[in-house]
């Protein structure tokens, strides 16, 4: 549940983070379009490797520690002011 609040929160204003990036407005639409689809391609990813490679809990826990660390830099980075000054 926590994972679909961060996604749908996260897509509300990802847009605005790729601009302040210094990002064109059609290659940011761009990026947030393949952000949207690899977040609906990867629980294919997920499943192949659970059913091969590492079982269930590992894959959750492999996954979820990638998410949790991916979610922290980005909070991080907009906390210290990352992105074009300005730009937001």
């Amino acid at each position: 549940l926590g994972e679909r609040f961060s996604y749908y929160g996260l897509r509300a204003v990802l847009t605005l983070y790729f601009l302040s990036l210094g990002l064109s407005e059609g290659g940011a639409v761009a990026l947030f379009s393949y952000t949207s689809a690899l977040a609906y391609f990867m629980p294919l990813l997920g499943g192949i490797l659970a059913d091969v490679l590492w079982g269930r809990y590992r894959t959750i826990l492999i996954f979820s520690a990638v998410y949790v660390v991916g979610s922290t830099a980005l909070a991080l980075n907009a906390a210290a002011g990352g992105g074009v000054e300005g730009a937001m």
